[in-house]
């Protein structure tokens, strides 16, 4: 009869440390990352009374007990924000994070900000692991051990010379030419564009493409469009011995005009620009021209540009035209860029860190890890939102999102508590009545004790 108090007695112990659990799960409702965990009961090992037939009838059981708590790692909910470095993993993986004496904790919590010291970090002061060393293509090099994620947001992109440019232009095949025919002059309805380049220093220079249409027989008909390229003198080094501009205040870099002696430079004296009847650029030829080499005033490195004419791809496909619309240009491109500081950032699904940087141009500077476990839910809970790794959970593989199953990263969100407040309720009050039934094992007991006690009277 006594052992049935103890049989009350475990079950009332086993469904308070249930409702631990519980309760634990409610209060974390809203806890970023979080993971619920579920309790599991199991038997004690039961004692055998009488002699054993073999039929299993002579064992009675000695109560309940807390076998284990399991934490269920399924996918919380995400709730956007307006933080760049605010991520959440929609996957397996684990964010790494270190602290200064390099230890490594494993987190679902997501919630990174920049320190004083440019190290991006979670609210307890660990460290975001990931690499940050670039390789010759400028891709963040992941072959190497993860470390400290350090992006001071005044960091610096080195400038880029511009090489390749190109320009949509379209050149009207009604445009006025000066008309032998009359006594006016420059009645050539003349086009002229420019575009800003870059040299090795970073300082920029205007080009200028100046177009003119030209009558080659004297009908009063547009036949072709001669053109030049000149850069501003005052920019060029007087050394130079590249050809001047009319008026002397710009130097040519490349030309095409039949009616002007070639200079015998290929760099600088190429073919007008001819169209056909349905607008299509026929010469100059070749998909690109090579302009003449410039040896600016400012020492930079001597730069020579490339002009794309055609599309790479499809060489049919020309970037100049000749339709019956005014002549206007739609649309620029060049390669590069003057020196630049990171004034931002902005994550993408691969964890890659894409620094924006005030000359408008982005560039890849570090990359988030992440690591997956053979076992998680054998991890260590160590609070703060924080797992360590323990004997059961296996070792951590470490490697980039979007990689060996550890999932994407989303940028601007947060993954919130995965505990389900309707099933921990539900959970909450079976527990409550468990305890209750356990209650009245050992209230029926004690009644039954009682009543063997009044025997005697």
């Amino acid at each position: 009869m006594l052992a049935s108090f103890y049989a009350g007695l475990s079950g009332l112990s086993a469904h308070v440390l249930g409702m631990d659990v519980i309760g634990n799960n409610i209060a974390n409702i809203n806890t970023i990352g979080f993971k619920g965990s579920s309790p599991i009961f199991q038997d004690i090992l039961s004692r055998s009374i009488g002699r054993d037939t073999g039929s299993g009838g002579s064992q009675v059981g000695r109560g309940v007990m807390l076998g284990g708590i399991t934490p269920s790692f399924a996918q919380g909910a995400f709730q956007s924000t307006d933080v760049a470095t605010h991520l959440a993993i929609q996957g397996n993986g684990f964010f790494v994070m270190g602290d200064e004496e390099n230890n490594q904790f494993y987190t679902r919590a997501g919630d990174f900000f920049f320190s004083k010291d440019y190290n991006l970090v979670n609210a307890n002061g660990l460290n975001v692991m990931g690499w940050t060393n670039r390789d010759s293509s400028g891709e963040v090099d992941t072959s190497s051990g993860v470390g400290v994620i350090h992006l001071p947001l005044g960091m610096t992109m080195d400038p880029v010379a511009t090489r390749d440019f190109k320009t949509s232009i379209n050149l009207n095949t009604e445009a006025a030419v000066d008309n032998p025919a009359t006594s006016d002059i420059d009645e050539a309805e003349m086009f002229s564009t420019s575009l800003t380049i870059f040299d090795s220093l970073g300082a920029s220079h205007s080009v200028t493409l100046e177009f003119t249409p030209t009558d080659e027989n004297a009908d009063g008909m547009l036949d072709r469009w001669d053109w030049v390229a000149y850069v501003a003198r005052s920019e060029v080094a007087s050394s130079t011995s590249l050809p001047l501009t009319a008026d002397g205040n710009g130097v040519i870099i490349a030309r095409g005009n039949p009616d002007v002696p070639p200079t015998g430079n290929e760099a600088l004296d190429f073919d007008a620009m001819r169209f056909d009847s349905s607008g299509v650029l026929i010469t100059p030829g070749p998909t690109s021209l090579t302009f003449a080499s410039v040896d600016w005033s400012n020492r930079a490195v001597d730069q020579e540009f490339v002009w794309q004419l055609k599309s790479e791809i499809d060489s049919s496909s020309t970037f100049l035209t000749g339709y019956a619309l005014n002549s206007a240009i739609s649309y620029t491109y060049q390669d590069g860029c003057s020196i630049g500081e990171m004034e931002s950032v902005m994550i993408r699904a691969d964890g890659t860190i894409v620094g924006v940087f005030s000359n408008g141009t982005t560039n890849a500077v570090a990359k988030i890890a992440l690591a997956t476990f053979p076992a998680p839910t054998s991890l260590t809970i160590m609070g703060q939102n924080m797992f360590a790794q323990a004997p059961g959970s296996g070792s951590p593989t470490v490697g980039a999102a979007n990689t060996g199953g550890r999932g994407t990263i989303l940028g601007q969100s947060l993954e919130m508590s995965n505990a389900d407040l309707t099933d921990q309720f539900t959970r909450m009050i079976v527990m409550q009545r468990g305890f209750e039934a356990n209650s009245k094992i050992i209230t029926t007991a004690d009644e039954m004790i009682r009543q063997m006690l009044n025997l005697k009277r």
